[in-house]
This record gives C-alpha cells, structure tokens and sequence, in this order.
C-alpha cells in the first residue's frame, strides 16, 4: 500500500531546489542534465510504452541516481551535492507523509493498512531482485525482513551505494504521517551497512 504521488510535483520542485541552492545559470545547467540522465536511466530500466507504469518507488531511486550524476558533473564538492539530495529527498517524503496522514484518518485503518501490505506486497516485490520474508502478521503487528533490496540493488548497478542512507532516511520520514494511527520501527538497514532490512508496523 504505496501513497500516490504527483509526479510532475517532484520534477517541479526538483527544479526549483536547484534554481534556489546553485542559482539561476548553474541550478539551469544542472537541472538539464538531470533531465538527460533520469531519461537515460529509464530508457535503460524500461521500454517506450512501460515507462509511465514504472513503480513510483523505482522511479523516485532512479530520479535520485539522476540528480547525484547531474551534480558530478557541474564538479561540486560532496558536502553540497549531499545536502542538495537530502533537501530534495525531504521534500519527497513530505509528500509521501501528507499522504500517508491523510488515508491514516479513514477508519479501521490499520486492519485495512496491514491485509494491503501482506497482499500488495507479494506483488510488489515479485521480482527477482527482491527477497522478502514476513516475520509477523497479527492484528497489531506487521513485520517483515528485507535481505535483497531493489533500491539498494539499482543504486550500486549506478555506482551510488553512496546515497542509500538517504533512502533510509526518506522512508523513515514518510510513514511519521500515520504515526498517530501506526507505529514504524526499522532497527536493521541493509543501506547503511546490516546484512537486512527490518520493517515493522503495529497498532497505536
């Protein structure tokens, strides 16, 4: 059970980060090459007609790939390319949050929350380069361990191991929007160095 996202919203806001934190002709030049490399990388991960059924999640890690490649090449220093990242990945999940807060408030949520994600993510980490294991499926507890992570998977085929403590980090930020109804633990991440992932949901 993934909030939906307006896609346009991100790029847009993609491009005005860049405007405000390099200024108009860098934040410009940068923001061209963005465009060049995210089209690249889908060309890559997708063909012409699957492009705009391409799993938000993947496509916000290969936004993300194409942002950091796009900075690299205006030869910024790290501490600037990072906190660029983390801005643009904080305004990632406050989208996500405001979502996730608002279907928060439907009722029997948690019950409805918890046979969504047993059920939707069979589906959505079918492919091989997910390996997923359920830990616990009661009625106050959801929690499931992630050994093989796509996101992880997709940043080092990138060479951008770099940046998977940012998705770590955007994820924890995004489920605070249910946090009232749903509790969040993840005391393991594959991105910032354990063998695993481990994600557990429970009742408030």
């Amino acid at each position: 059970m993934r909030a939906a996202i307006n896609k346009q919203e991100l790029l847009e806001k993609c491009r005005l980060l860049l405007l405000e934190m390099l200024g108009t002709e860098r934040g410009g030049k940068a923001y061209r090459s963005f465009e060049l490399s995210y089209d690249a990388l889908l060309t890559k991960e997708s063909s012409e007609e699957t492009k705009a059924e391409l799993p938000q999640m993947r496509e916000i890690v290969l936004r993300t790939v194409a942002l950091y490649q796009a900075l690299l090449k205006i030869k910024i220093s790290w501490q600037q390319t990072e906190e660029i990242l983390k801005a643009l990945m904080k305004g990632y999940a406050v989208l996500m949050s405001r979502e996730l807060e608002r279907l928060s408030s439907t009722p029997f949520f948690f019950a409805n929350y918890r046979k969504k994600v047993a059920e939707g993510y069979s589906d959505y980490f079918s492919e091989k380069e997910w390996d997923i294991e359920l830990i616990e499926n009661t009625r106050s507890k959801l929690c499931f361990d992630i050994k093989a992570c796509l996101f992880f998977d997709v940043l080092k085929a990138n060479d951008c191991v770099i940046l998977a403590p940012l998705f770590c980090e955007f994820e924890k930020t995004a489920f605070e929007g249910m946090e009232d109804k749903v509790g969040f633990s993840r005391p393991y991440y594959k991105g910032q160095g354990d063998d695993y992932c481990e994600l557990s949901f429970y009742k408030v």
